[in-house]
């Protein structure tokens, strides 16, 4: 059952491409290399929550999936883990918001992960478009807020996932 579970997920995650990449900096008299990092991935801690090689917790950024013991909770671990351990060889490209850190001290960040085709998928925005999290978490962090509400319109009205009736 886990196989299908995976070659359903892979299959929604082969869509993710260079169009997908948002990377930039808005502010050009900053070095984008101050607000961006690539690093190991030690483990996934659930949906939408990483620990790195250095032991920092990365909490992505206005994206909120099921915590443990909820329905889901499983299926949005394994897609993230997919997408991070999986398919990226476990090395995330983070880029950091103006906030650094949530109320429970773990380091917010939007998180890329490199693709076969050497290319980054924004595993943010894929979790919630797929449907297995939805749009939450720090509001001050907004820069993709609009590409995130987006997606998870596209992912409530396919009923995908969480989103299931």
């Amino acid at each position: 059952m886990k196989t299908i579970i995976y070659i359903s997920i892979l299959c929604l995650f082969v869509s993710c491409g260079p169009a997908e990449v948002h990377v930039y900096n808005d502010k050009p008299q900053e070095k984008v290399v101050e607000k961006t990092e690539l690093i190991q991935v030690k483990k996934v801690i659930s949906g939408d929550t990483i620990e790195l090689e250095d032991g920092r917790i990365i909490k992505y950024i206005n994206v909120s999936a099921p915590k443990k013991g909820e329905k889901f909770f499983d299926l949005a671990k394994d897609a993230n883990t997919l997408l991070v351990i999986d398919r990226a060889k476990s090395r995330v490209l983070l880029e950091f918001g103006d906030k650094k850190r949530d109320k429970n001290g773990n380091h917010l960040a939007y998180v890329f992960a490199p693709t076969p085709m050497l290319h980054y998928c924004f595993v943010n925005k894929e979790l919630v478009e797929y449907g297995y999290a939805k749009v939450g978490g720090p509001s001050i962090n907004s820069k993709y807020t609009d590409l995130f509400l987006s997606s998870e319109k596209s992912a409530k009205t396919k009923q995908l996932n969480i989103w299931k009736p």
